[in-house]
């Protein structure tokens, strides 16, 4: 079904197309690499932040750690969709840094005045008032502006890279596997020296730096402003998914045709074939949201396109990866709490070194470092000349992801013999 003067299907165009590339994107990569200096050490370090200062308990300082982190990624989506619909993903970026900046001062304002600071009491959580106002305002104050932020400068990133154009596509990999290095190596330096400034020489010092670290991350990408391509706002990915599923909903009862040419689509003189997602049968209750009604005109929340349904269909696809990694991150949380608490009662001594607790996470860091550049990149780049079996090297990325889930399910069970010895020594 075709509709001559609808609006086209495919994104907005950029502005300043002439712009862009990879030049724009080393702002991007240096605002990252400086921002994770202080999220990911405070990621690591707040359980004891909590503990030590605020006087949580184990159990209390746990909660209120993942209850923070969760927080801050769920808010990834809504930094995501204000830079899709309302504001361009450089001023989403900004506004959200803002408000992290004031997240850190509180924190930075708290952990300098002992006044503002409760005392011990036993309980769960001894943190209460005008106290409690101020340590809440603080952290997710911190999660809004971080979780916002991410949100949106992943895809100002590849907006740098036009996907019509091969030459410039085939870098976006790329783009993403530097923006990865990037956020490690800061981080890798946030989990160490910063955690040690905090832990060791005073929690205030160790948020100033957090701070100073991401003031100079939004000083950075705002440089890169007259580089850019910027993005209009337009409507929201999650929107369209969204608008799929409601419509499917209303017309469950109706049948689904046995031509898809007969199903709803976009077809005018503005319109791009390049920009149309083909019809497939898989999921094909979904192709309920591109039947029109019977005696009502085709407009939104009422009928859905083809390309609409098949970008709902690619999300639907994607969902065992999805759900997979939350059983995943359950574990990764006990790495970020009760690791470091553990850690933090142990014998912390290498040699004369004393090693923060905090700094557990570097091992992983280094780790992933490892894999996604010196391991990755470096056989990418000498794949002619290897000898080994390409069916070993270069595997799918499905494959790829089943063989980090089940390295985490055996570094898990290695840990519980482990765990049972220390129980029993205590």
């Amino acid at each position: 079904m075709d509709e001559v003067d609808a609006k086209d299907v495919e994104y907005q165009p950029v502005k300043e197309s002439r712009l862009g590339g990879f030049k724009a994107t080393y702002f991007i990569f240096v605002m990252m690499f400086l921002d994770s200096i202080g999220f990911v050490a405070n990621m690591a370090s707040l359980v004891l932040y909590f503990m030590k200062i605020l006087h949580f308990d184990l159990s209390g300082a746990s909660t209120t750690t993942t209850n923070f982190l969760g927080t801050t990624f769920l808010l990834t989506i809504v930094g995501g969709l204000i830079s899709d619909s309302y504001m361009n993903r450089l001023n989403t970026c900004l506004l959200f840094g803002v408000i992290q900046l004031l997240g850190y001062l509180l924190l930075v304002i708290q952990s300098h005045y002992p006044k503002l600071q409760p005392a011990a009491c036993g309980k769960t959580e001894c943190v209460h008032g005008s106290k409690a106002l101020l340590f809440y305002s603080s952290i997710y104050l911190l999660a809004l502006g971080g979780g916002g932020m991410r949100g949106s400068v992943p895809a100002l990133g590849a907006d740098q890279f036009d996907e019509k154009k091969p030459e410039e596509r085939k870098h976006i990999a790329s783009f993403f596997n530097w923006l990865l290095l990037s956020i490690v190596i800061g981080a890798c330096i946030g989990v160490t020296f910063v955690v040690y400034v905090g832990t060791e020489k005073g929690w205030d010092k160790g948020f100033i730096i957090s701070m100073s670290c991401a003031g100079a991350a939004l000083i950075f990408i705002a440089l890169g402003k007259p580089f850019y391509r910027v993005r209009l706002p337009e409507e929201s990915p999650l929107l369209r998914v969204l608008e799929v599923i409601v419509v499917t909903v209303k017309n469950l009862n109706v049948r689904v045709p046995e031509k898809s040419d007969e199903l709803y689509e976009i077809r005018g003189r503005g319109s791009s074939k390049k920009n149309l997602i083909p019809h497939t049968n898989q999921f094909r209750v979904l192709d309920k949201a591109a039947i029109v009604p019977k005696g009502t005109d085709a407009r939104k929340w009422k009928v859905c396109t083809v390309t609409q349904v098949e970008e709902a269909k690619i999300l639907t696809r994607m969902m065992p990866i999805l759900l997979s990694t939350i059983i995943m991150n359950t574990c990764l949380a006990q790495l970020q709490t009760v690791s470091v608490e553990q850690g933090n009662l142990m014998n912390p001594y290498l040699g004369h070194f004393a090693v923060p607790a905090a700094s557990i996470p570097v091992i992983p860091l280094l780790v992933l470092n490892f894999f996604n550049y010196v391991f990755w990149a470096k056989w990418y780049k000498y794949r002619d000349d290897v000898t080994l079996d390409e069916e070993l090297l270069l595997k799918h990325p499905a494959h790829r992801v089943d063989d980090t889930m089940s390295t985490s399910v055996v570094s898990t069970y290695t840990d519980i013999p482990l765990i049972e010895e220390r129980k029993e020594s205590s």
